[in-house]
């Protein structure tokens, strides 16, 4: 039995007015006692009562009569909305009050709301979800509504989730399990479309099996509504941040709201407790601050700043950091003396080295200049007054060096590559332009290839073959396999970076040829494919190295093997800087690798270098002459007809004609033939004037026998010739759309140089690069720009750009200076050779004595 004080504060908690003078308990508990009375006055909905009663807690008979809802009492209930007895009151909330009734012979829980306009969208809710079945979820068995008030009535259950916090801590296996099914039930209503919007403690009950379940749907809507409404939905500090500011809430709002019921399960009490409810939705609904800082603000931190740096200065001026002194020999060291003497005798032995170095530096001079005589004294004269003049059109050599290393870089390097790539492959794949096959051959990779370690096999690969006629190629593959086994390849083209078109062998609709896709792809993959098999009776892994010039195509080659864009591709040579591993399939690496050229003479033909596309365009000083022999070979008739130009008699013409109608001009509306020039060399490399080359008659395969030998039997492409024969007959369909026919040429010959094997020499290699910006060049004494003579520009030759007036000013000023220049050479050189005497024994200094200034 409890005990009195227990009763007493049972007692206090029914009734709103408080006990006084209570001499027993009896007399507290007899039906005349005030709190009875207060009781009875106080069990309607208009004042709940705040505790909730069951038989445990209910001594000598306290508990009261539970009502039938299925009995003509319910209609009074809702139509007048008084309660005569003291009911068992297992609840209140904002809305109403929660009695224990019983319904067809069961107990219920029975909610008696008090209607009006304010909650009638809770009423309609209540209503609305009671479809909702599940386990985690207070059933709702029927909602009666009347005039007065509204009965709902739902499945009983236990104490709420909040007493049980505020009695005691819930074990970790408890608190879990209560939140894995809280979440079961927002899972389940936000796949029917209901959203709660007030997930709390209090709103979660424990069932007769203690099976948590949520309960109170008076403030959910459904998901899909999308009116926004000014009634709050949710409990201050357990709504989401984005329902505090207005919006609707959304099942993100439950999951934030699932994450405070589980925070105060552990720390058992809510976020933001003990501060008013105004406070909790000020704290819980504000966005996070501004970075953006007051101007005064900004203003003061950077003069502080200023002050702090100031402040280190003038600290760093008081104790500046004084030089590291030399670490003397200590004066106890018994052989100070000898060691000071041996440093003092080295440092004096390095002094007369390097003076005896000047010495024979000049004594070398000066037997050049006895055994040239005077011949040689004028002859260097004017190698200086050469260098004088390349230096007014060509930027200072150490800077031109350095620009072309940044635009180039180094061709010593990109050997380093390539040897990289050699070593590597088990088979070689030489790119060639089936334009000029021979042009873009190199003999000295072949011989590279003949020479390397291993049993290492070359297959030339001739790409960009739709740009030449089907009889030609056929001339060529046949020309070519007479030394090494060769295929025809045309590179994909197409923009996308994944899944390449690519012409599958044996279809040979039109709608299936297409500009961008790739052919001769699968013939290249079933030659590679058939020497992994030749190796033994399992496939083999092999390395494929692709090599060539630059701009010859063999990054495309690869990407269109591999059918996406794995290597990086460009119109301009030089793209492709290292070594480049592409792993093609479990048994095939291809080996990428950048272009190079090698030259063994100072006097290279730099056209011919240009029209392979070796070098960039943009670094040639020179494009009018590659352009020139690229309109020699070209009819006036056709260059007419495909650049829309009129008649024209000389190259220079024709550039400022193709300038014109490029709208390309300088400053003076002179047109400018460079770009012009330039745009020729372009079309040249691009495809845009179409040309093929003629294999020779002789019968120089320039590579030795023995690689097709040893390679026939793993690239016997005559087992292929049904494929090769498709692959053609694409390529000339597709080489037939040209507009204009191309033109034959005859071949620059194949790429000879003495390959620099031990990478020591770097001069063998020629780096071509663009023209650094000029500065003006400024006198030291007066420090007043130099002005720099002003050349004829060969514009002004051609007939319409003539101006007589400016070309005669400066054909006089220039024949005036040429004049002056060459007296006073003249009279320098007579002052020097009359004061040179071979015999004397007196010493000759260069420098001093003798000077052209």
């Amino acid at each position: 039995m409890a005990s009195p004080r227990a009763t007493i504060s049972i007692i206090k908690c029914l009734s709103p007015q408080k006990i006084h003078n209570v001499s027993s308990i009896r007399q507290a508990l007899s039906p005349k006692s005030p709190a009875t009375k207060s009781f009875r006055q106080t069990s309607s909905p208009k004042t709940p009562i705040r505790n909730s009663l069951s038989a445990e807690n209910i001594l000598n008979g306290l508990q009261s009569p539970i009502f039938k809802i299925d009995t003509p009492y319910k209609r009074r209930i809702v139509n007048e909305g008084l309660l005569d007895e003291c009911r068992t009151v297992l609840g209140n909330g904002a809305f109403g009050t929660v009695y224990k009734a019983s319904y067809k012979g069961k107990e219920v829980a029975a909610k008696v709301i008090k209607n009006n306009k304010r909650i009638d969208s809770s009423i309609d809710m209540e209503k609305e979800v009671s479809f909702l079945r599940h386990s985690n979820i207070v059933r709702v068995l029927k909602v009666d509504e009347g005039p007065a008030m509204t009965l709902v009535t739902m499945e009983l259950c236990g104490n709420s989730l909040q007493n049980i916090l505020e009695q005691n801590p819930i074990r970790s296996e408890e608190r879990i399990f209560i939140w894995i099914s809280i979440a079961e039930a927002l899972k389940y209503c936000h796949k029917m479309g209901v959203v709660h919007a007030d997930v709390k403690p209090k709103n979660v009950l424990m069932g007769s099996d203690n099976q948590p379940k949520l309960a109170d749907f008076g403030s959910a809507i459904f998901i899909e509504e999308t009116e926004t409404t000014s009634v709050f939905h949710g409990t201050p500090g357990y709504a989401a941040p984005e329902v505090v500011r207005g919006n609707i809430p959304t099942p993100l709002s439950d999951i934030y709201s699932l994450g405070v019921l589980a925070w105060q399960m552990l720390s058992r009490t809510p976020p933001f407790s003990g501060l008013h409810k105004h406070t909790i939705l000020y704290l819980t609904g504000k966005e996070k601050p501004s970075k953006r800082i007051q101007a005064r603000k900004r203003y003061k931190i950077e003069k502080k700043v200023r002050d702090h740096n100031k402040k280190l200065k003038k600290e760093a001026k008081k104790h500046p950091k004084k030089k590291q002194k030399i670490i003397q020999v200590p004066n106890q060291c018994p052989f100070k003396e000898d060691i000071l003497k041996e440093v003092e005798a080295l440092k004096k032995q390095k002094e007369e080295e390097k003076q005896k170095r000047k010495e024979e530096a000049k004594q070398r001079k000066r037997d050049e200049l006895e055994k040239a005589g005077l011949a040689g004294l004028v002859a260097n004269a004017e190698n200086k007054q050469m260098e004088h003049d390349s230096l007014e059109t060509i930027t200072d050599s150490n800077k031109t060096e350095k620009f072309g290393k940044k635009e180039e870089n180094s061709l010593k390097a990109y050997y380093k590559e390539f040897k990289k790539v050699l070593d590597e492959a088990d088979v070689i794949l030489e790119v060639v332009d089936a334009r000029d096959p021979l042009g873009t051959r190199c003999k000295q990779v072949e011989e590279a290839v003949r020479l390397a370690k291993g049993n290492k096999r070359l297959v030339i690969v001739l790409n960009k073959a739709d740009l030449v006629p089907r009889e030609n190629l056929d001339q060529w593959l046949k020309y070519l396999r007479k030394s090494l086994p060769a295929v025809a390849f045309k590179s994909s083209t197409q923009d996308q970076a994944k899944r390449l078109g690519r012409r599958k062998l044996g279809k040979k609709s039109e709608e299936n040829i297409q500009g961008g896709t790739c052919f001769g792809a699968e013939l290249l993959l079933s030659l590679l494919g058939n020497y992994c098999r030749s190796t033994g009776n399992t496939k083999a892994s092999i390395h494929v190295g692709v090599v060539g010039l630059p701009n010859v195509g063999k990054s495309s080659v690869i990407n269109s093997l591999k059918r996406s864009k794995a290597c990086n591709i460009g119109n301009t040579p030089g793209v492709t800087k290292s070594m480049q591993v592409v792993q093609l399939d479990s048994k095939i690496k291809l080996l990428d690798s950048p272009g190079i050229v090698f030259e063994n003479s100072k006097d290279a033909d730099a056209s011919a270098v240009a029209l392979k596309n070796a070098v960039k365009i943009e670094s040639l000083h020179d494009p009018f002459t590659p352009a020139s022999v690229i309109l020699k070979r070209i009819s006036t008739h056709q260059l007419m007809e495909m650049y829309d130009v009129t008649e024209f008699t000389t190259p220079e013409e024709f550039f400022a004609k193709k300038a014109a109608r490029m709208g390309k001009f300088r400053k003076g509306g002179i047109p400018d033939t460079l770009a012009a020039a330039r745009s020729i060399l372009t079309d040249w490399n691009s495809g845009k004037i179409r040309y093929y080359t003629v294999p020779p008659e002789d019968k120089n395969t320039h590579v030795s026998a023995s690689i097709l030998t040893s390679s026939l039997k793993e690239f016997d492409i005559e087992s292929f010739a049904a494929e090769e024969k498709m692959v053609l007959d694409g390529l000339a369909s597709d080489s037939s759309k040209s507009i204009l026919d191309p033109l034959e040429i005859s071949s620059t010959g194949p790429v000879e140089s003495t390959m620099d094997v031990e990478g020591e020499n770097e001069s063998d290699v020629k780096v071509q690069s663009k023209k650094g910006k000029k500065k003006k060049k400024v006198d030291d004494k007066k420090n007043v720009p130099v002005q720099r003579k002003k050349k004829v520009d060969p514009i002004f030759e051609i007939e319409g750009n003539q101006q007589l007036n400016q070309i005669k000013k400066l054909a006089f000023k220039k024949q005036k200076k040429q004049a002056a220049r060459s007296a006073k050479k003249a009279g320098v050189l007579a002052d020097v050779l009359s004061g040179v005497n071979l015999k004397t024994d007196d010493n000759y200094d260069f420098k001093t004595d003798f000077s052209i200034k």
